[in-house]
């Protein structure tokens, strides 16, 4: 084997192990709090502000809104807790659009949305949960506890394989909050680690066609 062909093959070799070790670590969940970060780290995505389901009910069956559908879990709060509308997002210092309204408590009650196909990516505007840190977002089992004022959670996993993420439960009195602004995607998130890799493995090829040439 010449050393030129050596020399690539052991690029290649290293690119691919690199490329290996990003797309492990990136496997798992990664949270943000913070909507321009998370938006920055997803890039392009698809959003649900709710204005056009103002007034629909949560409970039971709860409301299809085309690419999810969101209900309310377990017992019936009635109320601002159990639909989708404007006082919802007042209420909450969220906005003054149309919000998702949602309560949990020890029953195992929360809010839940529910995707038609697995999404890699989540981010929504979140306002009045967790007052004494009583609620969390449950995604595949695993609980990521919201912090009292905290206004967004989101969270990316190229995996793809999460079609339903809740708000539920913690611990102590029951709780209640507004979710609006739902923003997914279904494909992977760009991994500019892997690219960055890929790139330095052209440029070292290309180094070593000009020295051969030289």
């Amino acid at each position: 084997m010449s050393m030129r062909l050596k020399f690539v093959c052991g690029a290649i070799t290293i690119a691919l192990m690199a490329t290996a070790f990003v797309s492990s670590s990136q496997a798992s969940i990664t949270v943000y709090t913070d909507r321009t970060a998370w938006e920055s780290a997803v890039g392009s995505f698809s959003l649900q502000d709710f204005e056009a389901f103002e007034g629909s009910q949560t409970e039971g069956a709860g409301t299809d809104v085309g690419d999810f559908t969101v209900r309310q879990l377990g017992t019936d709060f009635g109320g601002i807790f159990s639909e989708i509308s404007s006082l919802v997002g007042t209420v909450h210092d969220l906005n003054d659009g149309a919000a998702v309204g949602g309560a949990t408590d020890e029953g195992g009650t929360g809010i839940n949305f529910s995707f038609d196909t697995a999404i890699t990516s989540f981010g929504a505007d979140i306002g009045g949960w967790s007052d004494d840190n009583r609620a969390s977002a449950v995604i595949a089992g695993s609980s990521f506890e919201l912090a009292e004022g905290q206004t967004f959670f989101g969270f990316i996993d190229n995996t793809g394989t999460h079609s339903s993420i809740d708000f539920a439960w913690v611990s102590g009195l029951s709780d209640g909050g507004a979710v609006d602004n739902v923003s997914y995607r279904g494909g992977a998130v760009p991994e500019p680690a892997a690219f960055f890799v890929w790139s330095v493995l052209g440029s070292v090829v290309a180094l070593g066609r000009r020295k051969r040439h030289a």
